[in-house]
């Protein structure tokens, strides 16, 4: 999160180890899903276009604004909205506890 937050670029893989996930999920929460992509050579191609000599470094420049804007508006990185999700989780898990239901995977809508 560090990255985005200083406008860095952050273009990953999603795959089978938990972090490149994370980096997926962190790039789609700031509305940047173009940094995350689907196979290696989709990879490469955007890695590619973001270092080329031919408008790689504007590209750069853009995704780097757009990054520094989206991180006000985030809720990634608004603490008060996280604050309030974990507690609207906690209190979920604990009434589906409380009521003797069997455990289950709980999802909040933004």
């Amino acid at each position: 999160m560090d990255v985005l937050w200083m406008g860095t670029p952050l273009v990953t893989r999603p795959g089978e180890i938990f972090s490149s996930r994370v980096a997926a999920s962190i790039c789609v929460a700031m509305g940047m899903p173009h940094l995350v992509t689907r196979n290696a050579q989709d990879y490469r191609r955007v890695v590619l276009a973001l270092i080329s000599k031919q408008g790689g470094r504007d590209r750069l420049h853009r995704i780097r604004r757009e990054a520094e804007s989206r991180r006000w508006s985030s809720q990634l990185f608004d603490t008060d909205i996280g604050v309030r999700r974990l507690e609207r989780a906690s209190r979920m898990m604990w009434e589906v506890k409380a009521a003797g239901l069997p455990a289950y995977h709980v999802i909040l809508m933004p």
